[in-house]
């Protein structure tokens, strides 16, 4: 869910990147907020053990 949101974000951010540069800073602060526990996520939970060791092997597809 986390992963999901911010790929649409940082994808959101960069289309507009050329012209303007705020929704890359404001995704990226919200990703700096998070990580330093400044902010949580509501709802969310921690990925099961089983989906984590399958996603070590998934090809990193999306990325531009």
């Amino acid at each position: 869910m986390v992963r999901e949101y911010f790929r649409w974000r940082l994808e959101e951010a960069l289309e507009v990147l050329p012209t303007d540069s705020a929704m890359l800073a404001e995704v990226l602060n919200e990703m700096f907020a998070l990580l330093v526990g400044e902010e949580e996520i509501k709802g969310w939970r921690p990925p099961a053990l089983e989906e984590v060791l399958s996603r070590l092997t998934e090809p990193l597809t999306g990325l531009h």
